[in-house]
């Protein structure tokens, strides 16, 4: 009875090993398909192939499809506001690894480093932040991260994802430029981000609340009047300087105008005076002498208004007319006009 217990159990022992021997040859076969893409591919179909729609035809369908029947109330629909502001979303750069094969989950092959959960990436982040990597630069470019994309790896360190970029093309291979971790993965996040809008924002602030201390300090340097002698004579001096200033805009009037009128009425004036001294001016004694000359040769013995003689011959003597003078002409009116009326022999 033993030797048959222990034939059976030797039996047991053979079947299994041989199973599990069988067993590894499969998944070492699957996994070396699966790794050097060595699968057949799809099955072939065998019949009549079904040809598929142009693009042309798919974009008529597709507008088909869109087209909705609209009745024209006359209202127009407000449209929903888009919201401008983008939230920051963070996400791992990483595909997803394929699926593990049997080989890999029987612990044959070394299995690839699965992707890093949430958790994870909260855990490392916060290592990052502990250190401040964010308000420090970029350890390849050695400039702030601002607003551009900025990269957290899963050994901690941030950097710039441009600069990585460049970095693994120039370098050929995978690695952290910092610690030299090989097969590392890579998220986007926004702390720099963050801490460049912080900075922005404290730097404005401080701006402002400079610009109002200043102003609140001129205000009190020109309502109270400062301990020192000479500056507080400055002080008055700008006072009056202000006062007179605010008396001169509170006049109404255009100084452009007021000179405008004050050149008028100069011209005006010399045109009055350029006339006056057209109208009245003095004749000197040869003008005279030309006027007496003119009227002695026109040998005018009546006035011209009353159609009287001028004088009489018995007053002027016996010379001839030609020899009076405007002179004796006057004289002799004049004596004339001093003479009584005699009356005449009619009105006798």
């Amino acid at each position: 009875m033993s030797y048959t217990k222990k034939t059976l159990q030797t039996q047991k022992h053979d079947q299994d090993g041989k199973s599990s021997t069988t067993l590894a040859a499969v998944a070492f076969q699957d996994h070396l398909v699966r790794s050097l893409n060595l699968g057949l591919g799809a099955p072939v179909r065998i019949g009549p192939r079904q040809v598929g729609l142009g693009p042309a035809a798919k974009a008529k369908q597709k507008q088909k499809k869109e087209i909705k029947s609209q009745t024209d109330t006359g209202l127009r629909r407000q449209r929903p506001k888009e919201s401008t502001k983008k939230e920051d979303k963070e996400y791992v750069l990483d595909a997803k690894p394929a699926p593990l094969t049997l080989a890999q989950k029987l612990g044959l092959v070394e299995a690839p480093e699965q992707l890093l959960s949430e958790n994870d990436w909260q855990n490392v982040k916060t290592k990052s932040n502990e250190r401040d990597d964010s308000k420090l630069p970029c350890v390849i470019c050695k400039e702030d991260f601002g607003t551009q994309e900025q990269v957290l790896l899963s050994c901690s360190h941030v950097f710039h994802r441009a600069c990585l970029q460049a970095f693994e093309r120039f370098t050929g291979k995978k690695t952290c430029p910092m610690c030299r971790r090989e097969q590392y993965q890579t998220r986007v996040i926004h702390e720099g981000a963050k801490q460049h809008r912080n900075k922005c924002a404290t730097m404005i602030q401080a701006a402002w609340r400079g610009y109002v201390v200043r102003c609140w300090y001129m205000k009190l340097r020109e309502t109270v009047p400062p301990t020192d002698p000479k500056l507080k004579k400055k002080f008055y001096a700008s006072r009056l300087s202000s006062i007179t200033d605010r008396m001169l805009r509170s006049c109404d009037f255009n100084i452009d105008v007021f000179l405008t009128e004050i050149d008028e009425n100069l011209a005006a004036s010399r045109a009055i005076f350029r006339n006056f001294d057209a109208t009245f001016n003095i004749m000197s004694e040869e003008q005279w002498e030309e006027v007496q000359l003119k009227a002695v040769t026109r040998q005018e013995l009546e006035c011209p208004i009353c159609l009287g003689a001028l004088v009489l011959p018995d007053q002027l003597g016996n010379g001839p007319p030609s020899s009076y003078t405007t002179q004796d002409l006057h004289h002799a009116m004049s004596s004339l006009s001093k003479q009584p009326v005699r009356p005449n022999s009619s009105q006798k």
